[in-house]
């Protein structure tokens, strides 16, 4: 049996949006945002402005370019996800 590998994306606590390290924004007021005991937030999210957490996820799947939800594929004329894909 072949393991899959995995690859760390980070998930915004408030839209869901999963990120890759380098596309989070600095946290702004970190002490404010953090409670105690609660796990340590890797960045901001870059369209909300919410908290991110790491969070593992298939090597397949990456994060559309356009409005970062996961994808296992992403259309190769456009570079979309089936979300953010015009109609």
């Amino acid at each position: 049996m072949t393991r899959k590998s995995k690859v760390e994306m980070h998930e915004c606590a408030n839209c869901g949006k999963q990120w890759p390290l380098e596309k989070l924004k600095e946290i702004k007021h970190l002490t404010e945002r953090v409670a105690p005991g609660e796990i340590m937030p890797s960045g901001e999210c870059p369209e909300c402005g919410a908290v991110c957490h790491p969070v593992e996820c298939e090597e397949r799947s990456v994060p559309c370019p356009h409005c970062g939800t996961l994808a296992s594929s992403l259309d190769t004329k456009d570079g979309n996800c089936a979300v953010c894909r015009p109609s």
